[in-house]
């Protein structure tokens, strides 16, 4: 995101040489810099504070920071109010610009015929992929199931047994990781965090995908309706039973031909698309 908002916004905001800006999780300035500039802060923060590093957490507690920063910029209304519960800041201070993306390809012919149906699941391990893996056991369909995120089976066995129908890929390449997505058919991700805007939710809907996801955090906000949600639990089997369900009649409406994600798609790519937000960003810049 942030290579992204150097080339399609950077441009447009000038007024933010005035400000001293930081993108939270990343590299915190030391104390001098931080709290001895006459620049107020911008804070664009990205994850909720329990997902902190030690130096953005030690940061939040310090009470001189808060009267330092001038704005808080936060993805997503849900990522707004579960800030409102962390930090001691006014609400007027916190402004929600969404997350960018650039549009994928959608190429209809996939779903023409389908033989196998392809799996896709590319956002970080710990959201989740416990309760996907259960779920895909439970699978007696003809699919593949194609993971690329930071984990490796080899040094972080999985139980029960490997299923011969997944395939890890590991950290790759955003070109290639783009490519994966726009060959699948259907985005399995039943996320166990309260997302605070999900660009793999996104981008799967760019793509055409049938999403099947959990209503945590920011999900439903970024979907609009779009996507397969269903209510998120804290018990684990019954989480497996009801994303299993709903994995089951995804592919059967992909293998019957009748999904058609083209006002999904029209949706995200309008709604989210870098020249989309840029005005969101020229609104924010008004204000400084």
């Amino acid at each position: 995101m942030g290579r992204g908002w150097h080339k399609y916004i950077g441009p447009y905001v000038t007024k933010f040489d005035n400000y001293l800006s930081l993108i939270i999780p990343g590299q915190v300035p030391s104390n001098k810099t931080l709290f001895e500039t006459k620049k107020e802060l911008i804070v664009w923060m990205h994850n909720t504070t329990t997902q902190f590093g030690e130096a953005e957490s030690a940061v939040l507690k310090d009470k001189r920071f808060y009267n330092k920063v001038k704005y808080f910029i936060v993805p997503s209304e849900a990522h707004k109010k579960l800030t409102l519960l962390d930090i001691p800041v006014e609400p007027e201070r916190i402004y929600v610009i969404p997350n960018a993306i650039k549009p994928l390809k959608y190429n209809p012919l996939k779903y023409k015929d389908v033989k196998q149906i392809k799996l896709i699941n590319t956002s970080t391990a710990s959201r989740g992929m416990d309760i996907l893996y259960s779920s895909i056991l439970e699978l007696k369909e003809d699919f593949r199931l194609e993971i690329y995120n930071d984990y490796y089976p080899d040094t972080e066995p999985i139980e029960p047994e490997f299923d011969p129908r997944v395939r890890f890929y590991g950290k790759t390449p955003r070109v290639t990781v783009r490519e994966a997505i726009e060959a699948s058919h259907i985005h399995a991700y039943p996320s166990t965090y309260p997302e605070t805007f999900c660009l793999s939710q996104a981008e799967a809907m760019s793509a055409g995908l049938l999403c099947v996801t959990s209503d945590l955090g920011a999900l439903p906000e970024v979907s609009n309706g779009y996507t397969t949600i269903y209510p998120y639990t804290q018990d684990r089997e019954e989480h497996v039973r009801v994303f299993t369900e709903k994995l089951k009649e995804a592919i059967e409406t992909v293998k019957s031909g009748k999904w058609n994600p083209e006002a999904q798609i029209e949706y995200i790519n309008n709604k989210f698309s870098w020249n989309a937000i840029r005005d969101k960003w020229l609104e924010f810049h008004e204000l400084l």
